[in-house]
Order: structure tokens, then sequence, then C-alpha cells
């Protein structure tokens, strides 16, 4: 994992795990399971070179530019 934010004490955590593959698998997100476990209510966000959106478990994996975009409109 790479980025936690969170915008006050109130507000869910938002983990963040930037890969330079085009399509991550489960295993490269180890890091992003071991933080939710701990944190259960977090945003869990994969940023990488893929071409389009998809889900693994409750990790959302977007292209690097959508994330950052998703990030400012949070």
């Amino acid at each position: 994992m790479d980025l936690i934010l969170t915008r006050s004490a109130k507000d869910r955590p938002c983990a963040i795990e930037i890969k330079s593959a085009s399509a991550p698998a489960a295993v490269d997100l180890s890091g992003l399971r071991a933080f939710c476990s701990d944190n259960p209510a977090a945003d869990l966000y994969c940023f990488c070179q893929t071409p389009r959106a998809y889900d693994i478990d409750r990790v959302t994996v977007l292209p690097w530019r959508e994330g950052l975009d998703a990030l400012a409109r949070r």
C-alpha cells in the first residue's frame, strides 16, 4: 500500500496501491487486504496502467488518470 488518505477523523480512510502493471492480480494487492482487515470500512483502490476499471474482491482497480480524477472529486 502506497497511500492512506482521510479528510477528517470522521471520514472513512482511502487506501491506494500504485502499480506499474497493466493488469494487477489479487496476489499483488496483499498490502491493501491487510489494511482492510484492520480497517474494514476503508475504501480500497489500485491505480495502474489498466485500460479499464475493474474490481478484485473489495479493491477497485482504476487507470491511474481516472484514479486521480476520482480522488479530486472525493
